[in-house]
């Protein structure tokens, strides 16, 4: 595990208290109506870096499956807890640089504050696996 998934895990129990939730109804946040343009129960939806889960409800409503996708064991142990009884999400623990097996896979991609990697290298591997995953069209 890296360092930063490690981090990541620790702080999934309190999440909620040291964290702003940009879902929360008082919160103005775009991306819902956003996504709900894009939203088609034939396509296929990721959640990169899903963390708790926050959006995969909301995703599993417009979509027929979302990929849910983080690298932080923990944080996907709340975000499979929050989704108790949805059958079309599917949990993936990765780094957002390993994605080549949804390539062709994902018609719409959300990542939220997950792009926060160290390097720009890192940074730039994951923006092209993101891409890759991203059906033609």
């Amino acid at each position: 595990m890296s360092d930063q998934a490690h981090h990541w895990s620790r702080a999934a129990e309190g999440y909620e208290e040291a964290f702003i939730d940009p879902y929360l109804p008082e919160v103005r946040n775009p991306l819902r109506q956003a996504v709900a343009e894009l939203a088609d129960k034939q396509k296929t939806v990721a959640d990169l870096g899903c963390g708790i889960g926050p959006l995969l409800p909301f995703l599993a409503e417009r979509f027929r499956r979302v990929i849910a996708v983080d690298f932080a064991e923990e944080m996907l142990v709340r975000a499979r807890e929050r989704c108790h009884g949805l059958v079309n999400v599917e949990f993936l623990k990765r780094d957002l640089t390993d994605l080549t097996d949804l390539a062709g896979q994902v018609d719409v991609a959300v990542a939220v504050n997950s792009l926060v990697l160290p390097d720009t290298a890192a940074l730039d591997a994951a923006l092209r696996a993101i891409h890759a995953t991203l059906r033609a069209g």
